[in-house]
């Protein structure tokens, strides 16, 4: 049995190994999708100077020692609109017009906001003049052409997460394709002749629903992975060597089982991987739910590896395993920094197993103002309840049977790139 942070060393190690592929996809695909490179922009973001208000264009200089006694009376010429023709005036004009988003003209470098002027209006009614009553600063009201983006700034990093917020800006940039990972296809395999489907719906005594196999499938979504398979199979060992020769054949990349990998005798996984030459990284790990942990590989005549992640059958288990140590080997994989926890106080005092690091279900909550975290009561590795009223994993160091009230805690969401339920702190 290893320490939870050589778990995660040899993951990472084994996932440096990997040689995923790219491909190049429409941008309106991309939601969701990892950047194989840095995206660089291809030009300046306003491409020219605009108007940040509906206004008046004016020069700066115009304006100095205005005052409400003394105010600057300057004629308006003409107007300008978002999607002009930019014009070219004069150097007499002394202001126009303009209106949000409209071309600033060379001649001018600020803007004065409306409800800022006085307008002066002829007999007639149309525009003839407007009077300033304080100093306009250069750049006022303007948007800079570049503000937003340079040529040759970095977009979007290699390894980011493409989302609709990113998606704004690449397709304001022009850029219609982006080049991204092949999402990694992944197959599950439920094992135990005691699962049942979850349409069933009168239970025989030792039956159960498998829900850890709708879990992972769904979970799989905040990974970018491609579901191959879910299927479930009983304790048979050859009907299990042969779903792994098909996968290899396939070329699955990641394979997740659930069962089958304890020390009972119907736990036939570990022994069934070494009969078919697979390389057992690591099995079992000092933590607690999901102790009993597979990580192993099996090569292929060519190409990347099968991965193996072999989970416990208890539900909770299997969804530490996926938060915990898949999502780590993915994150690798498309080359992203570790995730980063949270470090919050713990609201109360609670107890854990000696020499075990414990992932416990827990919710994020606000305590006189600051932000504490509570472990929820029911932390048993069958029991799906409180992970329902969680929003949140707490993370107890290894050392101790106990970790002490306002003592800070490493707090991670249920699942990455998820928000803790912000309206409920």
């Amino acid at each position: 049995m290893i320490q939870f942070e050589e778990a995660i060393a040899r993951i990472a190690s084994v996932a440096r190994q990997y040689s995923p592929e790219s491909e190049v996809i429409p941008l309106e695909e991309a939601d969701g999708r990892i950047c194989t490179e840095d995206i660089l922009s291809p030009e300046a973001v306003p491409s020219f100077n605009n108007s940040a208000m509906d206004g008046f264009a004016i020069c700066s200089e115009d304006t100095l020692g205005a005052s409400e006694e003394n105010p600057v009376r300057l004629s308006v010429s003409s107007i300008a609109a978002a999607g002009d023709e930019v014009v070219s005036y004069s150097s007499d004009v002394r202001a126009i017009e303009i209106m949000t988003g409209a071309a600033l003209p060379d001649i001018f470098d600020a803007v004065v906001k409306i409800e800022d002027v006085k307008i002066l209006r002829s007999e007639a009614g149309g525009g003839h003049g407007i009077l300033i009553s304080s100093f306009i600063p250069k750049g006022n009201n303007v948007r800079e052409k570049g503000e937003d983006y340079k040529v040759g700034q970095i977009v979007l990093s290699h390894g980011a997460c493409i989302r609709a917020e990113s998606m704004m800006a690449l397709a304001g940039l022009g850029i219609s394709e982006v080049t991204v990972f092949k999402k990694p296809v992944v197959s599950i395999l439920s094992t135990g002749k005691e699962l049942v489907p979850l349409e069933t719906k009168s239970l025989k005594p030792g039956r159960i629903r498998n829900s850890t196999a709708l879990y992972l499938k769904t979970a799989m979504a905040h990974l970018g992975a491609r579901i191959h398979s879910v299927e479930t199979i009983g304790d048979e060992v050859g009907v299990f060597k042969d779903h792994v020769q098909r996968n290899l054949a396939q070329n699955i990349d990641v394979l997740v089982t659930t069962g089958a990998v304890s020390m009972g005798k119907y736990d036939f996984i570990v022994p069934a991987l070494l009969e078919m030459g697979a390389e057992i990284v690591f099995h079992k790990v000092a933590i607690r739910p999901g102790k009993p942990i597979l990580f192993a590989k099996i090569k292929r005549s060519r190409g990347n590896p099968l991965i193996i992640f072999g989970m416990p059958g208890n539900p909770i288990a299997s969804a530490v395993g996926f938060r915990f140590f898949l999502t780590p080997f993915f994150r690798e994989f498309y080359g992203q920094h570790p995730e980063q926890a949270w470090s919050v106080k713990l609201s109360e005092t609670t107890r854990k197993p000696e020499n075990l690091k414990c992932f416990f279900k827990a919710r994020l909550e606000k305590e006189a103002g600051d932000l504490v975290v509570r472990s929820l009561a029911g932390q048993a590795s069958f029991m799906i309840s409180p992970l329902v009223q969680a929003n949140a994993w707490v993370l107890f160091p290894e050392v101790g049977t106990q970790v002490s009230k306002n003592q800070r805690v490493d707090v991670f969401p249920l699942l990455q790139n998820e928000f803790f339920e912000w309206g409920n702190l």
